[in-house]
């Protein structure tokens, strides 16, 4: 499943290597600000001779870049021989943090942008693929529950995947990454508190592990009650001309309202524990601070960390949060992701039975040959047609006329071969019909169906329906045979209507 989910980052190579490079120079940026604080307040406390503490061997630098307790001495160095004064230290401290907040926010921005972008192709190629399969798809495959899986599938699914292989990704592996940084400034500085911190990220850990199952499965049954909505509004509004005749409005509307009524209860469930999650990670946290805030007073009256260490550590606290809660938060998000990848990959591992042959045919020369056929759907297993066979003659005008269910419109898809035999053959001019190439044989029918179709387009478009090659003399002929060309002329826009 990782692979099919992320498979599509292929497509937006480029993109995904921008990201990284501005993943890292946003880590760059981020690891300088508690650097910066931290210094700017040793040195406020060194000029104020606020403290002295057992840390690092009560020296007031260190070549320990990560610990907050003490002023890098490589850069206290820089900072004693360009600016002198305390003032002048400050000052450079202030503009430092207000440039390097003004350089995040730019590639912070610049970052979701690439997101975003990446995002939106990988959630067109995702429909325009699963657009292109459900059309190759058997005819027989159109069940009513399954056009509203298709529908689901391309409209949320598709979303909730491309936010996966892109959003979820990226932001994970900045997430990562910010958080081992801020972890080895937090390690560096305290490490006993740290370890505090590890047990508190636990208990996010074990929440996750307590949710996942139950949202999971929440997750599957909300894209499963909004797809049978889709059914079912996909089914009344094909049908609404008989509504209308039939007065059935009532009965509509509970029948809609009774699926609105499911699906609505399961969405409020699953907002519910979506809530629930959050509710109670804010619960965590703010216990975390407040225990934290008193161990550093406490480590700061026993002297195993300075002032600004206490200060710095805090902050970095602060930084390390969103991070720690996007890492923690991640196997629940991958779960609603993989739960759309699962819908999508039902759809893309549906078989095409009907395969189309390679021979050409331009031409019926003789007939249509039924040879002890029979056929069942799988839903009943009824055979619908039972060793028939018969013979279309060319040129002969043959009806097939019988009781609903007796099978004329199953021999009307089996010689369209929108679906094949289970047994026995369809021939013509004595060569089976599964040896033709499919585009070729079914462009020798007309087709006048029960029902009418139109499509949203103009009559031009309708009467052509994307087949080529038709010559303007053609297409006439075809008007004024169907009657069709007097009132069309008398349109405003003609055939663009």
């Amino acid at each position: 499943m990782l692979k099919f989910i992320f498979g599509y980052t292929k497509f937006i190579k480029n993109y995904f290597i921008i990201a990284l490079i501005l993943i890292g120079t946003l880590t760059f940026l981020n690891s300088l600000k508690p650097i910066i604080l931290s210094g700017s307040f040793n040195i406020i406390i060194n000029e104020l001779n606020l403290e002295t503490t057992k840390t690092n061997e009560n020296t007031e630098s260190s070549k320990n870049l990560f610990d907050l307790n003490h002023l890098n001495s490589e850069i206290k160095n820089i900072l004693t021989k360009k600016l002198i004064s305390f003032e002048d230290k400050i000052i450079f401290f202030i503009i430092a943090l207000l440039v390097i907040n003004i350089s995040i926010y730019f590639n912070g921005y610049s970052l979701e942008k690439i997101i975003v972008t990446a995002r939106q192709l990988i959630f067109k190629k995702i429909r325009s693929d699963y657009l292109k399969k459900v059309i190759s798809l058997d005819f027989l495959i159109f069940g009513n529950q399954k056009i509203g899986d298709m529908i689901s599938a391309i409209g949320n699914d598709s979303r909730a995947m491309s936010q996966g292989a892109v959003s979820f990704l990226i932001r994970t592996i900045s997430a990562v990454v910010l958080f081992i940084i801020f972890f080895i400034f937090l390690i560096n500085t305290q490490i006993y508190l740290t370890f505090f911190l590890l047990i508190i990220l636990s208990f996010h850990y074990f929440l996750n592990l307590f949710l996942k199952k139950k949202q999971k499965k929440l997750t599957k049954a909300n894209l499963d009650t909004t797809a049978s909505l889709f059914s079912t509004i996909n089914q009344f509004l094909t049908n609404f001309r008989i509504i209308k005749c039939f007065s059935a409005e009532n009965y509509s509307n509970e029948v809609l309202n009774n699926e609105l009524e499911i699906t609505h209860d399961v969405e409020r469930k699953y907002e519910k524990i979506i809530v629930r999650e959050n509710e109670i990670r804010k619960l965590i946290d703010g216990i975390f601070e407040i225990i934290t805030i008193v161990l550093c007073l406490y480590f700061v009256y026993q002297q195993r960390i300075s002032i600004s260490g206490a200060i710095g550590y805090l902050y970095v606290l602060r930084l390390i949060v969103a991070p720690a809660k996007q890492i923690a938060s991640a196997p629940l998000w991958f779960e609603r992701i993989k739960s759309s990848g699962e819908n999508l990959k039902k759809i893309k591992d549906i078989e095409i039975e009907i395969i189309s042959g390679a021979k050409k045919i331009e031409t019926i020369k003789n007939n249509i040959n039924f040879k002890n056929v029979c056929f069942y759907y799988e839903s009943s297993k009824r055979k619908v047609l039972d060793n028939i066979s018969f013979n279309i003659k060319k040129n002969k005008i043959t009806g097939i006329y019988g009781i609903s269910g007796s099978g004329k419109s199953t021999i009307t898809d089996l010689i369209l071969r929108l679906i094949d035999p289970k047994e026995g053959r369809i021939l013509i001019d004595g060569i089976d019909i599964k040896n033709f190439d499919l585009k070729d044989y079914r462009s020798l029918f007309s087709i006048v169906p029960q029902e009418n179709i139109l499509i949203d387009a103009s009559i031009k478009e309708n009467i052509l329906f994307g087949r080529n090659g038709i010559t303007e003399d053609n297409f006439k002929d075809a008007l004024i045979k169907s009657r069709c060309l007097e009132f069309i002329d008398d349109l405003k826009d003609g055939l663009n209507t």
